[in-house]
């Protein structure tokens, strides 16, 4: 259900990928490799970071976000973004 949602949402491109806001969705495609228990998920996402090495995952350790920086600019635009009201009631629910 997440993938779903997540695909719903950015119209079938990778959440949060720069290329994705420029390139045509029909250049990136969901495909799922296997079907897994909840406590495997991680180690299997670990060999297939491994062995496919994706072009465009920053993060190269399963469920861990180490290593990943932001850039100067993207942080001065996180620290300077202004929220709509509805915006700052849909964090307050979280």
């Amino acid at each position: 259900m997440v993938i779903y949602k997540a695909l719903l949402k950015h119209r079938g491109r990778p959440p949060g990928c720069i290329a994705s806001r420029r390139a045509p969705p029909s250049n990136f495609r969901l495909e799922i490799p296997e079907y897994c228990a909840a406590e495997k998920c991680l180690e299997r996402e670990q060999y297939y970071l491994d062995h496919l090495k994706p072009e465009y995952n920053v993060l190269k350790v399963a469920g861990s976000p180490f290593g990943f920086k932001h850039s100067p600019e993207t942080i001065a635009k996180m620290k300077n973004r202004i929220l709509t009201e509805e915006q700052k009631a849909k964090r307050l629910e979280r």
